[in-house]
């Protein structure tokens, strides 16, 4: 397996994920990152809704206003995220995305909103490849699919040490969440993954 590709496997149960609905841009989100730099850099264009206390963990929750373009390509498509503090800093996040009216540019705004959230929250630089980001976001498309069959997927870039998570919500929504290796999850939390 190339370095340029990732791992894709099935996962064995749902993640429990906030869902807020909104539109999607790259978040700028990093795992790690302290929250008030996050906020400080995207102030501008993602909406506050709640923060919601859960023991040691702090939950963040944004919308993300649509593009004039996203809502004519593809009405009622909407994203928002959830990031995830302990200790002042960014341990995962997670996106909740709509896929809207236009079945096939929804998929398509997911695959590249999903494939966009990952790589940003995990450090890695986007591909400047156009055929590996074809590559990839083919990949994507096809873990989305199996994930709102109810079968839910695992992501994993070689060299990248956080997991992503693609499964379905109750209402059908798609759920994308980015955690932080399990040795350096919050100490009882689900991030840690099913015991052992």
């Amino acid at each position: 397996m190339k370095a340029s590709q990732f791992l894709l496997t099935a996962l064995p149960a749902l993640l429990p994920l906030a869902i807020i609905i909104g539109s999607q841009q790259p978040c700028e989100a990093k795992i790690g990152e302290q929250i008030s730099v996050f906020r400080a850099k995207t102030a501008s264009r993602l909406k506050f809704r709640t923060q919601e206390s859960r023991g040691a963990q702090v939950n963040y929750r944004f919308a993300f206003p649509l593009t004039p373009d996203e809502e004519t390509r593809c009405p009622g498509f909407a994203t928002g995220i959830t990031v995830t503090v302990a200790g002042g800093k960014i341990v995962g996040q997670s996106m909740a995305i709509r896929m809207g009216d236009a079945y096939d540019e929804g998929r398509m705004l997911a695959a590249r909103r999903s494939l966009d959230f990952i790589l940003e929250a995990i450090g890695k630089p986007k591909s400047t490849s156009q055929t590996e980001d074809a590559q990839q976001l083919a990949s994507i498309k096809s873990a989305i699919e199996q994930a709102l069959i109810s079968n839910p997927q695992n992501i994993q870039f070689p060299g990248f040490p956080q997991r992503s998570k693609l499964s379905c919500s109750p209402d059908g929504d798609l759920l994308v969440a980015v955690l932080p290796p399990i040795e350096q999850a919050p100490p009882g939390s689900y991030m840690q993954g099913p015991p052992r």
